[in-house]
């Protein structure tokens, strides 16, 4: 027996496509960003009446008769200039209408627009969070960067131009690879420049990664390139640490940067945190990391506290004597912090360096 079959008339087609229309309409509405819809619609954009009898429309025959339905294929851009003002006279809250100018702003940057959005954005909300969300949209959202230089310009509140500085950098993260960016073109951003570059790295490098490692030869490198003071360097690797700390650390001892012992130590808990042994393996050739092995412990036993014991156990000869005694340390110290004083003096007592034991005491 054949199955039933469903013709071009069926019921369930006509619901079917009067639900998909109704979905694809109402996507603006739910769009981040996007105003609820005008309801009137200006006469001049009405389509005009078709009084053909049905089967004299170019493509069309009695059999395949025109769907009752709107062709969505070919609508009539939204007016930005229209939304703009219908989401001021219909927006029924702050919150709602921030909402939507966003969305509509990004929409007109995207179009080129920048400039023009910029300005219907002072001119309609005052300083304060509001107006930098909006800011920071038409930066990022921008389709000729160039021209955002002007734009800067208008902006004479400190935090807007704080937001403005961070949309570009996310705009830059979409035009390319952070060493193919000529950011010379962007000192019109004055003392923001470094940070504005150091955003663009550290978002480029976790757009492009996995866990731990980076997805992609050579991304790490390259993103690193770019020319920073140490600063600048220092905050891109303290926004991306969690992402891909053992990158971090292989930067760091082969940039040789100067980093302070608590920014050492986080890069080694967070390698602890995704692989203990082989975090181990990254901080043992390095010669400043002898005092990151207290940590490496320490970090370690929280995850399990036998492998750490069985590890240096097997290892402990071919480890440095301050290896070896930042290791004790580290274990003695978790013991005395989970009351286990007889184990944290067994493992005290083993430390040979009076500096590391005067720490212990």
């Amino acid at each position: 027996m054949k199955p039933p079959q469903i013709s071009a008339h069926s019921p369930w087609i006509l619901i079917a496509v009067f639900g998909a229309g109704v979905v694809v309409g109402n996507l603006w509405r739910f769009l981040p960003g996007s105003p609820s819809p005008s309801t009137d619609v200006p006469a001049s954009r009405q389509p005009a009446p078709d009084h053909r009898p049905p089967g004299n429309a170019a493509g069309e025959s009695p059999s395949n008769p025109p769907s009752p339905y709107p062709d969505l294929s070919g609508n009539t851009p939204p007016d930005l200039d229209t939304k703009w003002t219908d989401s001021m006279k219909n927006a029924g809250s702050e919150m709602e209408l921030v909402t939507d100018l966003k969305g509509i702003a990004a929409s007109m940057a995207a179009e080129g627009r920048a400039h023009e959005a910029l300005v219907k954005t002072l001119e309609t909300l005052g300083p304060g969070d509001s107006r930098c969300s909006v800011v920071r949209a038409i930066f990022q959202a921008a389709r000729d960067i160039d021209s955002l230089g002007e734009c800067f310009t208008l902006l004479e509140q400190d935090d807007e131009k704080d937001f403005a500085a961070q949309g570009l950098a996310e705009r830059l993260t979409f035009e390319s690879s952070p060493e193919e960016i000529d950011f010379r073109k962007f000192r019109y951003l004055g003392n923001r420049l470094d940070k504005m570059i150091a955003t663009t790295v550290s978002t480029y490098i976790i757009q492009h990664s996995t866990t731990g490692q980076i997805a992609g030869s050579g991304v790490f490198e390259k993103s690193f390139s770019t020319a920073l003071p140490l600063e600048a360097r220092k905050s891109i690797i303290a926004d991306i640490v969690s992402i891909v700390p053992f990158n971090c650390w292989n930067h760091v001892v082969n940039d040789g940067m100067d980093l302070s012992p608590a920014e050492q130590d986080r890069i080694v808990t967070e390698m602890v945190r995704i692989d203990p042994q082989a975090a181990i393996g990254k901080i043992r050739p390095a010669s400043v990391a002898a005092a990151s092995f207290k940590t490496a412990f320490t970090e370690w036993m929280k995850k399990d506290s036998i492998k750490p014991i069985e590890w240096i156990n097997a290892n402990s000869a071919t480890l440095s004597e301050a290896q070896r005694d930042r290791a004790y340390q580290g274990i003695a110290g978790y013991a005395a912090r989970q009351g286990d004083l007889a184990t944290a003096r067994q493992w005290a007592g083993m430390v040979t360096n009076a500096e590391v034991k005067d720490e212990l005491a």
